[in-house]
């Protein structure tokens, strides 16, 4: 299946693998995600890409609570994600 029937075909996923995701599988989902229009072709954000347990644990609790954690029935799938993608938006980048 090629990238971008797999982008046509996407779906909210609340569960992941641990398995690791290909560098090159990863270049791919980026690249698409920097063609992808923006506001006056302004391109106002920023991706940081998080790889792995060690990345990705901050994020997550940056993001959530230990209480959120505690009951959520969506967090120990989603602690399992081996890659985040965490998007800044600048609005001023918009509004220039």
């Amino acid at each position: 299946m090629e990238l971008a029937e797999v982008l046509r075909a996407r779906h909210m996923v609340r569960s992941f693998s641990s398995r690791p995701v290909p560098e090159d599988l990863l270049v791919q989902v980026l690249a698409a995600g920097a063609a992808a229009p923006s506001a006056g072709n302004a391109a106002g954000w920023e991706g940081v890409l998080l790889v792995g347990p060690e990345q990705t644990a901050p994020f997550w609790e940056a993001t959530t609570t230990p209480a959120w954690r505690a009951r959520s029935r969506r967090w120990p799938g989603l602690s399992r994600a081996p890659v985040v993608v965490a998007v800044f938006v600048c609005p001023d980048a918009y509004v220039a």
